[in-house]
């Protein structure tokens, strides 16, 4: 492919860094597994017959191959490299910068929360750098569920937008808000959201009954717009979604076995041994990343001396709606909240969705930014103290005295700094990438000399840092994999080619050993797309696919009905030799065809996600004009004329 030469920005990002996996060899819904039966996911050490590559605890990221070297080069591109190579060289970089963007983004947004309350300088930047260390960040990178991390990451930003639109309701403060909210939904995988929902929903509720006033309304009416800009902006995610909702399948906890109680889920602040994680303890299962939440004691301390607060005042307010907050995310993330809407609730669809939110745990890192906020108070007001001066200075016989003075208050900047270094020590051992273990590329290579089109591949379950690879080389990976829901009575697609630990599953047969991983092929041949006659036999055909685009060849001796091995829904469209199809009623792909040779073409065109991006683009420009009209307005009364 030629591709030509690389920006220099971009040449100077891939240089130095290694592209980080943010995936983990154990995912948010997989459980305790081991390895060839013999060494659990958890703790332990590695597998021997792999020559200690394999990682088996849950301590780290699990990385992908560095850039620099493979196919970008000094400030030029490779001309020989395949394009699926260089969009995942790319897309490795992409994946860093998108990780150290959410950690900039939680750090500048609790910096912009500290304005909007009003702190000092010093107070703003601590509270800054508090969010950036801390656990509830920090940690979900074991799991490598970017989602998660981004979601997290954009709640203090609408946290303090939504004060700041408290303050003085606008329409610039509004669009500013309504944009936020459209970045916390399509960022995550539906914890975030469920229980940044419902901490809103329930902080609301406290500032109606405890400080309702008719200005209020004023302050209601523009979150109101808020909320409906956020939608209409989030339309190319809602519109698909809701349009597939329908056909959407999870796996339930009506007990909510993984939660922990809301008292103990709070020790998880001031708790900063990691190896106490790894085990069961507290009412927890031993998944580290779901509860780590550490901060310690010098932010909560500060956060209870916030509240002293007059609750009277402005400020009081602020601090009350910031304790409402802290508390409803502890309750929602216990699923204490979640039992209790399921027992009010008689609607059954609902109460299944809220059993889906089977670790809600994740929503715990909700209270660390409102938590910070109020520790950034606390700092503030014990800043802003006036105390006595301590003074040093030396003097002789024949000289003045030279002294230096400053406030006893300034004694508490090295306390702050021990804080953020105590966060640091405990959270940023999940900040750490190491090479991909070199038997991956041996076992992709195995891959690569059986197939020869498309075909789905299984790869071994619940070890994520196959993911990016697999991708890179443009395999159709497995639904088993990853995918922590499913689709009611569609069962997942049978795999060509699996690779794994043990014996060969039903319908696959052992073809080779590489690496100390078994390979197997399906008994059957290639079966992604293949043709089966009236008499039961089949003929397989060549297919690739990409992008919603899958392009089928057959050459026949008697006609037959061509099966793709994917999902039909709504959006699907098929030409044969040119001329439109109609698709058999059927849950996979499925044409008739005639004998002879025959060029099949899939097309996945659906109406959702077009009406979402115009539905989107309509937002912006109400948002640039509400935006404007403010301007406007505000210009006409400082001129009338």
């Amino acid at each position: 492919a030629q591709v030509g030469h690389l920006p220099p920005q971009v040449v100077a990002v891939i240089k130095g860094r290694r592209a980080p996996a943010a995936q983990l060899q154990h995912g948010a819904d997989v459980g305790r597994h081991r390895i060839q039966n013999r060494f659990p996911i958890f703790g332990g050490p590695v597998d021997p017959s792999l020559g200690g590559l394999v990682q088996t605890h849950a301590g780290r990221d699990i990385t992908l191959m560095q850039v620099v070297g493979r196919s970008l080069v000094g400030q030029h591109v490779r001309h020989d490299i395949p394009p699926d190579q260089l969009r995942q060289d790319l897309g490795d970089v992409a994946q860093q910068t998108h990780r150290e963007g959410s950690f900039f983004l939680a750090g500048l947004s609790q910096w912009f929360l500290g304005r909007v309350l009003e702190l000092g300088r010093v107070a703003r930047v601590w509270g800054a750098l508090a969010a950036v260390t801390g656990g509830h960040l920090a940690a979900r990178m074991e799991l490598g569920v970017f989602g998660v991390i981004l979601s997290t990451a954009t709640f203090p930003l609408v946290l303090a937008l939504f004060l700041w639109l408290q303050k003085s309701p606008g329409n610039r403060r509004s669009v500013l808000l309504g944009a936020s909210l459209a970045v916390l939904a399509f960022g995550g995988q539906g914890y975030l959201q469920a229980g940044a929902g419902m901490v809103f929903l329930l902080g609301l509720l406290g500032l109606r009954v405890f400080y309702w006033n008719p200005g209020q309304a004023r302050f209601f009416r523009y979150f109101g717009k808020s909320l409906l800009l956020a939608a209409i902006l989030a339309a190319p995610f809602l519109i698909p979604f809701i349009h597939f909702l329908p056909n959407f399948g999870k796996t339930i906890d009506p007990s909510f076995s993984a939660a922990q109680s809301m008292g103990l889920s709070a020790l998880n602040l001031v708790i900063n041994d990691y190896g106490f994680y790894k085990i069961e303890a507290l009412g927890r299962p031993a998944f580290p990343a779901h509860y780590i939440l550490y901060i310690g004691w010098i932010p909560v301390l500060l956060a209870i001396l916030a509240m002293r607060e007059n609750f009277k005042t402005e400020r009081g307010e602020q601090v009350f709606l910031l304790v409402v907050l802290v508390f409803t995310a502890f309750w929602v993330g216990s699923a204490g909240f979640l039992k209790l809407l399921i027992r009010l609730s008689p609607i059954t669809w609902f109460d299944q969705f809220l059993m889906g939110l089977r670790f809600p745990s994740f929503m715990l890192g909700l209270a660390i930014p409102p938590l910070l906020a109020l520790s950034a108070i606390g700092a503030d007001r014990l800043l802003q103290q006036k105390t006595p001066e301590l003074s040093l200075g030396i003097s002789n016989s024949e000289a003045k005295e030279a002294a230096f003075k400053f406030p006893l208050t300034w004694l508490l900047i090295p306390v702050l700094a021990l804080a953020i270094q105590s966060e640091f020590e405990m959270n940023s051992r999940f900040m750490v990438t190491t090479p991909i273990a070199p038997h991956v590329e041996l076992v992709m290579q195995g891959l690569d000399e059986n197939l020869s089109d498309s075909q789905w591949v299984n790869l071994p379950f619940g070890e994520q840092f196959w993911i990016q690879p697999a991708l890179g080389r443009g395999y159709k990976i497995g639904f088993d994999f990853t995918r922590t829901w499913t689709w009611p009575e569609r069962l997942p697609p049978s795999p060509y080619l699996e690779i794994n630990y043990g014996n060969p599953p039903p319908g696959l047969e052992n073809i080779s050993v590489v690496a100390g991983l078994q390979l197997h092929r399906s008994t059957s041949g290639p079966n992604y797309a293949r043709v089966e006659h009236d008499d039961g036999t089949f003929s397989a055909c060549t297919a690739q696919s990409a992008w919603g685009n899958i392009d089928v060849r057959c050459t026949l001796n008697r006609p037959g009905t061509l099966r793709v091995q994917e999902y039909v829904f709504s959006g699907w469209r098929a030409r044969v030799d040119g001329e439109t199809a109609a698709l058999e009623e059927s849950v996979w792909l499925e044409v008739g065809l005639p004998a002879g040779d025959s060029t099949v073409e899939f097309r996945y065109r659906p109406w959702d996600a077009p009406l979402g991006i115009l539905v989107s683009l309509a937002g912006i420009v109400w948002a640039a004009w509400d935006w404007r009209r403010e301007v406007r307005e505000t210009a006409e009364k400082i001129d009338p004329e």
